[in-house]
């Protein structure tokens, strides 16, 4: 049994590993304003497949482009440059991107401004900033997120960090949404569990400029006791799910399931593994 989590991080990941010398090489020759024909010209053992292409074309794209890429928008063009140079300086980041990218659902980032934990009187206790939310007609995921400032834990990036790997779980799987009787998209809280939000935590402190002594304190507690210290914040969301599910993974996606498909009825929108 496992989770899609851990298929895109040791499955998927693996066949882009090869593309990250390419990545770097293909920046250095971008600079010299040479043409990719050109590139691979020079590199005649490069195994050119779709994919690859696919992954070359988004790394292009994310160097030189502007607006939308594939299947990720953002709102405005703030929040688009905060998200362009977080790939370009981030490699594992750039792959969610990626993968975001090529969904068959379409995903918005959008800034909701930077938030100064020394100054900002609304930083208090069970205060989560951030959202990974749907749009209220089409159901398609918002991936909201501030920047911060003064934190003595996390770096500046990190809550952009942890929702975007909200957007992974819902690309995986894990995570969906579903209509409420008064015709608001909210999340399916049969898909959303507590290790959801610790995933999400390890991905934040994974953020360039975080504290690294307190990165590895987290990362060296058990799911049990990462859980314990989401609680400890007394924010609602990690309460409920955890009174719900306990440590319990839901959905439970077996090894044997590995094809997706898209669920997108008048209620439901999410993916399912079979």
């Amino acid at each position: 049994m496992i989770d899609p989590d851990g298929m895109w991080a040791f499955g998927e990941t693996r066949r882009y590993r090869n593309y990250f010398d390419e990545w770097a090489a293909y920046k250095e020759c971008s600079d010299r304003q040479m043409e990719w024909n050109s590139f691979v010209a020079s590199n005649s053992g490069i195994n050119i497949d779709l994919e690859h292409v696919k992954f070359v074309l988004f790394i292009a794209e994310l160097t030189g482009g502007s607006g939308s890429i594939g299947s990720t928008h953002f709102d405005d063009k703030d929040t688009e440059d905060i998200v362009r140079e977080a790939a370009l300086n981030d490699v594992e980041f750039a792959l969610k991107l990626y993968k975001l990218s090529q969904s068959e659902v379409d995903y918005l980032f959008r800034w909701t401004g930077e938030i100064d934990f020394d100054n900002d009187i609304y930083i208090q206790e069970g205060f989560i900033p951030g959202k990974f939310i749907t749009d209220e007609k089409s159901g398609n995921p918002i991936i909201e997120f501030s920047t911060y400032k003064g934190s003595d834990t996390w770096g500046p990036l990190s809550n952009l960090y942890h929702e975007t790997e909200h957007g992974i779980q819902f690309e995986n799987g894990r995570l969906g949404f579903i209509k409420g009787e008064d015709g608001i998209w909210g999340p399916n809280n049969h898909m959303y569990d507590i290790n959801d939000e610790i995933d999400a935590n390890i991905a934040a402190f994974s953020a360039p400029g975080v504290n690294q002594i307190k990165r590895n304190r987290f990362l060296k507690k058990s799911p049990g006791e990462q859980a314990n210290f989401l609680l400890q914040s007394k924010n609602y969301d990690y309460i409920r799910i955890f009174s719900n599910h306990g440590m319990n993974h839901v959905p439970i996606i077996q090894e044997w399931q590995t094809n997706k498909r898209l669920i997108h009825t008048e209620k439901y929108l999410h993916f399912e593994f079979y």
